[in-house]
C-alpha cells in the first residue's frame, strides 16, 4: 500500500470530522496519515481528535482559510502522497484500494476521482464517465480539490494551493482547478489520471437552489473570474466562454430561483475577474 497523508483543513464543523475519521480503515492506518487543519475559535474537535481511534495530527491555525491551511499540512506531511478531502467528505471502504490502484497503474503524479451522494449519485461535477488521462482542456470535469491526490514533492515545488483561492480567500473557491493549471504548466507531458472507480462521499449543497446556495454559487464564480484572470489561456477561455452562454441563456428563461442562480454566477464571474486583474494593477 502507498502511503498517503491526508490533510483536512476544518473550520466550523464537528460531527462531520468524526464522521470522515470513522469512515478510515484502521487497517490503513499504518500508511495513512492523518492531518486536521483546526481553523476554529474554540476546541470543538479537540475531544474528538483525542477519543478517536485513529491517530490523528492537529495543526491549530489562528485565522481560517483552507488553502493556507492545507499548504501548512502539506508542509509537515511525513507520506509520499497527499489528499484534500473536505471536512464533510467520507471515505467509502474501497475509496483506498481504488486510490492505491491509480497509483500503482497510472504512471502519473496526480489522481482524480469523483464525489458522490448519500444515495450514490455523482454530484458536485458533470463527471466524466470514462478512466482515462485528462490535461488543461479536459480538467473541468475530473477534478475538485476533495478528489485530487499528489505527489507531495509535486505539490510543493509548485507551490501548493494560492492562499487567495478557496474559502475564507478573497477568491473563495477555484482552487483546485487554479493548482492543477500550475502542475500541468510544470510537467513535461501534461496529464493526470481520472476514475470514477475512485470515489468519495461529499454532500450535495445545490439544489435545492435557497438563499444561501445562490449565495454560494456566487462565491464559486469569482474563483472561477479570479482564476481566468490568473490563467488567461485558452483552455480556460474556452470554458469561460460557455459558462457565459449557458448562464447568460438559463439567466433570461422563467426557471424561477435557477435563473436566479445563473445571474449570480455571471455577476459573480466578472466581479471576481475585475477584482484579480485591478489588484495585479
Amino acid at each position: 500500500m502507498t502511503a498517503i497523508s491526508l490533510v483536512v483543513a476544518t473550520y466550523g464543523r464537528s460531527a462531520e470530522v468524526r464522521a470522515f475519521l470513522d469512515s478510515l480503515p484502521m487497517a490503513a492506518a499504518a500508511d495513512l496519515e492523518v492531518i486536521l487543519v483546526d481553523q476554529n475559535k474554540d476546541d470543538r474537535v479537540t475531544d474528538i481528535i483525542r477519543d478517536h481511534p485513529m491517530p490523528v495530527r492537529h495543526l491549530r491555525l489562528p485565522q481560517p482559510n483552507a488553502s493556507a491551511a492545507r499548504n501548512a499540512g502539506a508542509a509537515l506531511a511525513r507520506h509520499e502522497w497527499l489528499g484534500f478531502p473536505d471536512d464533510d467528505c467520507r471515505f467509502l471502504p474501497e475509496t483506498l484500494a481504488q486510490l492505491n490502484h491509480a497509483i500503482a497503474t497510472a504512471g502519473t503524479p496526480v489522481i482524480s476521482g469523483t464525489t458522490i451522494d448519500g444515495q450514490g449519485r455523482p454530484n458536485i461535477l458533470r463527471w466524466r464517465r470514462r478512466a482515462g488521462f485528462f490535461g488543461r482542456w479536459d480538467m473541468w470535469r475530473c477534478a475538485t480539490e476533495s478528489t485530487l491526490f499528489i505527489r507531495r514533492d509535486l505539490f510543493l515545488a509548485v507551490g501548493g494551493f494560492d492562499s487567495r483561492f478557496g474559502p475564507g480567500a478573497p477568491y473563495p473557491a477555484a482552487e483546485g482547478a487554479e493548482l492543477l493549471l500550475r502542475v500541468f504548466a510544470r510537467m513535461p507531458r501534461p496529464r493526470a489520471w481520472f476514475t470514477p472507480a475512485l470515489r468519495l462521499y461529499h454532500p450535495t449543497k445545490a439544489p435545492p437552489w435557497t438563499a444561501d446556495a445562490i449565495a454560494r454559487v456566487h462565491d464559486y464564480a469569482v474563483g472561477e473570474g479570479g482564476m481566468l484572470a490568473k490563467h488567461p489561456n485558452p483552455a480556460c477561455w474556452w470554458r469561460t466562454f460557455r459558462f457565459v452562454i449557458k448562464h447568460a441563456v438559463a439567466g433570461i428563461l422563467p426557471l424561477g430561483p435557477l435563473a436566479q442562480s445563473s445571474r449570480r454566477k455571471l455577476v459573480g464571474l466578472i466581479s471576481g475577474y475585475r477584482a484579480y486583474r485591478h489588484a495585479q494593477g
